[in-house]
């Protein structure tokens, strides 16, 4: 059988793209097509900041950019991952332009499949504010423009702001929370504060492999069982 898609000649209207949303998006690809023109995001990026329409622009047309090369055939993986470095251009943009120079000694945490590096359409983006002496209610009050641009701009923002030591309480109860943040990325902050939290909740410190993994299976186990 088959399964590879067929994509519209360019005269015909794709059921996935409006004539005007896939012209945008071919405005996003390189001159072949086959890749982002990340030389143009950044421009863009560099020149809006935290502006909300400049930032939409960008994750409006990469998006379209990137179901044009999905139509033309092209695997899943590159893709989860070209949109999981647009995210990052975007949200370092948002952040640059609304808190960064407020919470300096801030660590600015991907987290979860984000973490990884994959990132499917729609998926929630998934961020960890990490703390060291800087208290939660200032970190609050400069957050609040940062989360609330990430949402005007339509996306699925998860977040928490924690401190190293709530990181370790955390893992300690709950071993999503550890896988989590054992696929995390930094993104902004000092990269020392980051090494140590997770030092801190790595496997030698708190899940030594075969518990580690005995705790994974059962929770698989357990999350099978709920739709069985």
């Amino acid at each position: 059988m088959n399964l590879a898609i067929q994509v519209p000649d360019s005269g015909d209207e794709s059921p996935f793209l409006p004539p005007a949303a896939a012209e945008e998006g071919r405005r996003w690809l390189n001159a072949d097509g086959s890749a982002l023109a990340w030389d143009r995001i950044s421009a863009q990026l560099e020149s809006s900041g935290a502006d909300l329409k400049g930032l939409q622009r960008v994750l409006n047309g990469s998006t379209a950019a990137l179901t044009l090369r999905f139509l033309d055939g092209e695997a899943a993986g590159p893709l989860m991952r070209d949109r999981s470095r647009v995210m990052d251009e975007i949200v370092l943009a948002a952040w640059k332009g609304t808190a960064a120079r407020q919470l300096p000694g801030v660590g600015l945490v991907a987290v979860g499949g984000y973490g990884r590096g994959e990132l499917h359409p729609g998926s929630d983006v998934d961020l960890l504010v990490l703390l060291d002496g800087c208290s939660q209610e200032l970190a609050s009050e400069n957050l609040s423009r940062f989360l609330t641009l990430l949402w005007d701009l339509g996306l699925d923002i998860g977040h928490s702001t924690r401190t190293i030591e709530d990181c370790v309480q955390e893992c300690i109860g709950d071993l999503g929370v550890a896988t989590t943040l054992m696929e995390s990325r930094l993104l902004a902050g000092p990269a020392d504060l980051f090494e140590r939290m997770r030092a801190a909740v790595g496997p030698r410190a708190l899940w030594p492999a075969p518990e580690f993994l005995r705790g994974k299976l059962s929770e698989q186990t357990t999350r099978h069982a709920q739709y069985d």
